[in-house]
């Protein structure tokens, strides 16, 4: 299942496309919508967790995820990867067996003036 998660975290907009369909954030998702990246990647009183939510909507273990955003967002979701396998591990998560293969596709290059 091929996961592309479009974030600009000056606007905070998110898109979530998975095999090419727009997930819609109204209705899947929706505590994603309007948020940084880095409320909405861990679990919370309200929230699974990213990989937690999206693994119960599309009901596979395996997620590939290709991310388009900047470095530091990249960054924030390869260490939630790594807290959720350290989790998973530990028998703390509920799900067994998930296998996140991380992409970064686009860095948006910025020089601070």
């Amino acid at each position: 299942m091929q996961i592309i998660i479009k974030h600009s975290s000056i606007n905070f907009s998110t898109e979530i496309f998975i095999n090419e369909k727009n997930l819609d954030l109204n209705k899947d998702l929706i505590f994603i919508r309007g948020r940084k990246l880095q409320e909405w990647i861990n679990p919370n009183s309200d929230w699974k967790g990213v990989f937690s939510e999206l693994v119960e909507l599309i009901k596979t273990n395996f997620l590939e995820i290709e991310f388009h955003g900047n470095y530091f967002d990249y960054c924030y979701l390869e260490c939630a990867n790594k807290v959720y396998d350290e989790n998973t591990e530990l028998g703390l998560q509920e799900s067994t067996v998930l296998t996140v293969s991380l992409s970064l596709f686009y860095v948006k290059a910025f020089r601070l003036v």
